[in-house]
């Protein structure tokens, strides 16, 4: 049975009875007592409603059956139920009602009940009146023999399917039937007013869900705040405000914990839905189910753990993996670069040199490449020392990469040689850019000056390999210190060369 049958069932026929109890115990009716009243009613009874009235509002109801059953009430009837009765038995019932009042016991009477349509069907009927005559509340139950039943039936066609089903769902004896609706749910039903949160009706899976005696008794002050998880109020309080705000009749659920009297914490959803509003329209009381679904809540909590243990593990093997890819540019970096100078190391120098000719090649771009030699940094070494011959080399390093170009490629390729790969550059021009390295050179106002020999060559279709083009390079730089150092010399072939300027 769902949730939305649970309640249809509280606000049915066949449910009035639960009605009729709920507004009981709010009128301080101890429990049970309206479903195990001392009258036994006789196996050849069966049930036709119930109805319920109220003398100081004059509100009256009456289960669906009653009302199907029996003709409309005029509305000067004082109090409604006469209007069924037959005018004969008004007097006989009338007493009984006066009864009722002084007893504060079930009273019954028998008389008849006008059926809708015509005919009349004898009936017996059990009245209870409860609170003070403030508050006077009186709840009837209207019972009928089957044999006269039939009889109605023969006489009334309009009532015929009515008394049918009437027959059929309320066969069980009252009290019966109400503790098996109350016992057989599959979830458990509770109703409590809105302000409060107090309960005016739990079956008794309610309590046992719980841990509670099967009986209600002694459990008048509890409410689900009291059992309700501290850190579950918050959630809880937005549910309630949504019922209150609700004007749809949607059902609205929420899962927290709530203690059961062992002490022991579990898990439980609530789904409620507006049970009874008050004349402005505002939220009275609430009817509603629990499920304990703290295995389910446990699978899900233990799923969400080991969720975040795997994100927690992905993130360290995510920042593992960034510390690899560090070391290994950092290891790359070393690989190539040149810890002295930071420039580019010999092994780079000549595998870039390898691709950048490939690149020429197909596309038949000019490529030249530049050699220098810084001259006699031995006797330079010899006179200010190793240190100062470091910074020095690490000073000439910083002006060359100061004087390239962005796509121009500067190594350092030995102890105080460097080489340059100069893309898109044909030998004239390389020539010139060594002739402006040694003009920043001299111009230069250091204390301990150098100077620098450079050999420039252009790649041609007579470079077999890329150490053709290198050697041809290295000659032109031997050949500027040859020829007075401090100077450039370009290649004009493999054959010979020609100094510039």
């Amino acid at each position: 049975m769902s949730f939305g049958d649970t309640q249809r069932l509280v606000c049915s026929a066949t449910g009035a009875y639960l009605i009729g109890y709920v507004q009981s115990c709010r009128r301080s009716l101890s429990p049970l007592d309206w479903l195990e009243a001392d009258f036994e009613r006789p196996d050849s009874l069966d049930c036709l409603g119930s109805w319920e009235y109220e003398e100081a509002s004059g509100q009256w109801m009456s289960s669906p059956s009653l009302v199907d059953l029996c003709p409309s009430i005029p509305d000067s009837e004082e109090l409604p139920i006469l209007g069924w009765v037959s005018a004969e038995d008004r007097n006989r019932f009338h007493d009984a009602l006066r009864r009722a009042e002084r007893s504060g016991d079930w009273v019954g009477s028998d008389h008849r009940l006008l059926l809708d349509g015509g005919g009349e069907i004898e009936v017996s009927s059990y009245l209870l009146q409860v609170g003070s005559a403030s508050t006077a509340h009186t709840i009837g139950l209207v019972f009928s023999c089957k044999r006269q039943s039939h009889r109605a039936v023969s006489s009334s066609s309009g009532g015929r399917s009515e008394l049918r089903r009437a027959e059929e769902a309320e066969s069980l004896d009252e009290s019966g039937f109400i503790k098996e609706i109350a016992g057989s749910l599959p979830e458990t039903i509770y109703v409590s007013d809105m302000d409060e949160q107090r309960f005016s009706y739990r079956n008794r899976d309610f309590l046992s869900q719980l841990g509670y005696p099967s009986s209600l008794q002694g459990l008048g002050l509890l409410t689900l705040r009291d059992v309700i998880h501290a850190s579950d109020q918050a959630a809880y309080d937005d549910h309630r405000r949504l019922l209150r705000e609700d004007r749809s009749g949607e059902v609205f659920e929420v899962v927290c914990r709530m203690q059961t009297t062992s002490g022991e914490w579990r898990w439980y959803r609530l789904r409620n839905e507006v049970f009874r509003r008050d004349s402005t329209g505002q939220a009275v009381d609430i009817v509603g189910t629990i499920h304990d679904v703290t295995d389910q809540k446990t699978r899900e909590i233990q799923l969400s753990e080991a969720v975040e243990q795997l994100q927690e593990v992905e993130f360290r093997l995510i920042e593992r993996q960034a510390r690899l890819e560090e070391l290994n540019r950092q290891l790359a970096a070393l690989a190539t670069t040149d810890g002295l100078t930071g420039l580019y190391n010999y092994r780079a120098f000549h595998e870039k040199l390898s691709e950048e000719i490939r690149r020429a090649r197909r596309y038949d771009d000019a490529l030249s490449i530049v050699v220098a030699d810084i001259d006699d940094f031995k006797a330079y070494n010899d006179e200010f020392g190793h240190v100062d011959g470091d910074e020095r080399l690490r000073q000439f390093a910083e002006m060359l990469r100061r004087e390239c170009r962005e796509a121009d490629y500067v190594a350092r390729t030995g102890g105080e040689e460097f080489s340059f790969i100069l893309t898109n550059t044909n030998a004239e021009e390389a020539g010139c850019f060594a002739q402006r390295l040694v003009t920043a050179l001299s111009s230069e106002t250091s204390s301990k000056p150098i100077t620098a020999s450079f050999g420039c060559a252009q790649l041609s279709s007579a470079d077999r390999t890329k150490d053709d083009l290198v050697r041809r390079a290295d000659e032109s730089m031997y050949q500027a210190k040859r020829n007075g150092k401090n100077r450039v010399v370009v290649a004009k072939s493999r054959a010979s060369s020609k100094p510039l300027g």
